[in-house]
């Protein structure tokens, strides 16, 4: 995403802790333990002084210079929006923007607009209405807000959905500007509090296992759960790979922070193809994976050339006959062999559906495996990889993986915390790599290293 010339906030100075001395003969005083200080507020935020004073205008202007879009927020405003507390749409004073973004077809890019409305004064919310019709609704935090749209305000940093509005989009809400806090606007919270910030690695394994199911009526019920068709009893363990796929890995936490149209339930992930349209990987930015192809069939490749993790997603092409499919690899033991929780359909010698933790290969057997047997020998039941396949690696797993370290570019919303959930790496290690101190001030633009961590 473009980034502008920042506007550096200042720093935030680390708290001294005092002793206080206990005299002998006087009652026992017990001190307040010193709290650790909070890591610094988001990347772009304005001073006080910079920010008091600017109109709604000037801090819509100033979004939109972090952005870069090719067209602008400012021209996209709309004349009235929905107002659950007042139950009907309501023409828009200074102070509250309605910004249409139909246009902006990539889900990832509207949390980039919405970070970048945050750090201009703004309570920004992603809402969609039941035309499927999709509008920023932005709060203005430099002033009072209308009474209508009170609740709005103060709402974003309760995590609550404001007066019940139902037309809320699950985008990621950021720490507060030191200035909205100093001026009464948002309470004085942790940074990466509102954003659940958490950089544990994914238990991919331990999601998975949930899904197991051994006969064929309990995968239909497997499938009725995860319900990507939303109407009722009508979805199949045939058709089911794509929804599993999404189902473990959100179970887990391993899709990346922010709103994307995976966020949207697990329908985004039904019937993929990346060669066809684009779907999954088109559904997340491109800077947090890689993809790796292969034309070749695979049972043909040499897994010890590009060895699995957890983590990796899968997707194999049919070639002509049999059926593309698509995983997420769950764990690899001691012995390098690598599994999968997939769902399998058995035609003969009976009809058998399932959902297995199935071995996908073994670097000491290159004759063991779904991948080499299964799914490339059986024509009976169906198979697949022989047109090819293709793994989606996160950067973060790709950074420990490698051993070395990884470069970031500091952008609008950013704070350690964040970052840290972004990379799965600790936020000390971060600090540590960098020469920071732990209530740095992070700036826009800002290259910072990223070091490699143990795998798990």
């Amino acid at each position: 995403m473009p980034s502008a010339t920042p506007v550096l906030p200042t720093e935030t100075a680390l708290p001294t802790a005092t002793e206080t001395a206990v005299p002998t003969p006087m009652p026992t005083i017990e001190i307040e333990p010193t709290p650790e200080p909070t890591f610094a507020q988001p990347a772009g935020c304005l001073s006080a002084e910079e920010q008091a004073g600017l109109s709604t205008e000037q801090m819509l202007a100033y979004a939109d210079s972090l952005l870069g879009f090719s067209i602008p927020l400012s021209t996209l405003k709309l004349p009235r929006a929905w107002n659950a507390a007042a139950g009907t749409n309501l023409t828009l004073e200074e102070g509250v923007l309605a910004i249409d973004v139909n246009h902006i077809r990539e889900g990832y890019r509207l949390q980039y607009a919405l970070n970048a409305l945050h750090v201009a004064g703004f309570a920004a919310y992603l809402r969609e209405d039941d035309r499927n019709e999709r509008h920023i609704l932005a709060v203005s935090l430099n002033q009072p807000p209308p009474a209508a749209w009170e609740e709005y305000a103060s709402s974003y940093w309760t995590g609550e959905a404001p007066a019940g509005d139902s037309t809320l989009l699950p985008g990621l809400r950021l720490t507060p500007c030191d200035w909205m806090v100093e001026t009464g606007r948002a309470p004085d919270l942790q940074a990466g509090t509102l954003e659940a910030a958490d950089w544990s690695q994914p238990d991919l394994a331990s999601a998975g296992q949930t899904y197991l199911a051994e006969m064929t009526e309990d995968a239909f019920e497997v499938a009725y759960e995860i319900d990507w068709l939303e109407g009722g009893k009508t979805e199949s363990p045939v058709t089911m790979c794509g929804p599993l796929t999404w189902s473990i890995n959100t179970d887990a936490r391993a899709f990346p922070l922010g709103y994307g149209e995976w966020l949207e339930g697990p329908k985004s992930f039904w019937l993929p193809s990346p060669s066809l349209n684009g779907r999954p990987w088109s559904l997340f930015p491109p800077d947090t994976y890689t993809v790796m192809k292969n034309e070749a069939p695979l049972r043909k490749f040499d897994f010890s050339t590009f060895p699995l993790h957890p983590g990796d997603i899968v997707y194999t092409y049919s070639g002509g006959d049999g059926f593309d499919h698509v995983i997420v690899v769950t764990d690899v033991d001691e012995d390098g062999r690598v599994y999968a929780v997939s769902n399998i359909i058995r035609y003969r010698p009976i009809k058998w559906y399932s959902i297995e933790h199935i071995m996908l290969y073994d670097p000491g057997d290159p004759l063991a495996g779904y991948f080499f047997n299964e799914w490339s020998t059986d024509f009976v039941n169906g198979r697949t990889g022989h047109g090819g396949f293709e793994v989606l690696r996160w950067n973060w797993r790709a950074k420990d993986i490698s051993g070395e370290v990884a470069n970031y570019t500091v952008q609008p919303g950013d704070t350690l915390l964040l970052v840290a959930a972004r990379w799965r790496t600790p936020p000390e290690e971060i600090l540590r790599a960098n020469g920071l101190e732990k209530a740095a001030q992070l700036t826009l633009g800002q290259e910072l290293v990223i070091p490699a961590m143990p795998l798990h």
